[in-house]
């Protein structure tokens, strides 16, 4: 087994029984923030382990600056604090990220991965959300409603009441402490290099209507690893109540299908 250099160590939500299964967030987000939501039924098939990156959730934020290198090697430390030295892996957005450099790096830790809306690199669209986002840090409101139209499906919006799009435009301005260390490294990303190193089996989920992180990264993520099957949600880049369902069901479907399963728990 390779060895883990772990910058930090990352707090872990955990719940389930059965083979390992490491859930990463994006930039902005938390373990429970991103994954509450599908815990309860992965957790039927899988230990799920779900670490807060470095300034999100119970984890601090980082001493120097984020690197994919350090996070790869925190989620398998972090992995290894609970016992895990083989797990499947999941990653959202930046989270895709941190996955693909983790397989990459580790091929024999992880057992295989899911790529859900995912970054190949930083082009010059992603630049320049970074860019804004890191200036819209200022200036909260105007954050929060930059965040729902860009994550958003227009049907998702549509279904909002006054009053619940103001309750989102009010939660949506807590913001991590490490936000604009994750907004940096989002900034920096480029894992087209290391696709062609993963060796473990692989599903790409695209979410078919993403604004901002748009599916020709996802097709670049399932173009750039052999043998990747590719899966799409009717969904924008925000993993709502609606797609989170299908997202847990698409998962445990493929993980089913590579062997990486234990029996069954009731619901």
């Amino acid at each position: 087994m390779s060895a883990p250099t772990p910058a930090a160590p990352l707090a872990c939500t955990v719940q389930g029984n059965g083979p390992a299964l490491v859930l990463l967030h994006g930039t902005g987000g938390s373990a429970t923030g991103t994954w509450g939501g599908i815990l309860e039924p992965l957790g039927r098939h899988h230990t799920v382990l779900a670490p807060d990156l470095p300034g999100s959730g119970s984890t601090p934020r980082a001493t120097e600056p984020l690197t994919l290198d350090l996070l790869a090697d925190d989620v398998v430390a972090a992995a290894e604090a609970h016992g895990h030295t083989r797990f499947a892996l999941a990653g959202y957005s930046l989270g895709a990220s941190v996955a693909v450099r983790t397989a990459a790096r580790h091929p024999d830790r992880v057992a295989a991965l899911v790529l859900v809306a995912g970054v190949a690199y930083a082009d010059p669209r992603i630049r320049l959300i970074a860019e804004l986002w890191r200036d819209l840090t200022e200036h909260p409101r105007f954050l929060a409603k930059w965040g729902l139209i860009a994550g958003y499906r227009e049907e998702e919006l549509a279904e909002l009441s006054p009053q619940d799009l103001t309750d989102a435009v009010s939660s949506g301005t807590v913001q991590e402490p490490g936000l604009t260390d994750q907004i940096g490294l989002l900034a920096q990303t480029d894992v087209r290099s290391d696709l062609p190193r993963v060796t473990a089996p692989t599903l790409v989920v695209s979410t078919a209507e993403d604004t901002f992180i748009l599916p020709s990264h996802h097709r670049m993520l399932h173009e750039g690893i052999a043998g990747a099957r590719f899966a799409e949600l009717a969904a924008g880049h925000l993993l709502t109540g609606a797609t989170l369902p299908r997202l847990a069901q698409a998962i445990t479907e493929f993980l089913l299908r590579t062997g990486w399963t234990g029996t069954p728990t009731r619901p």
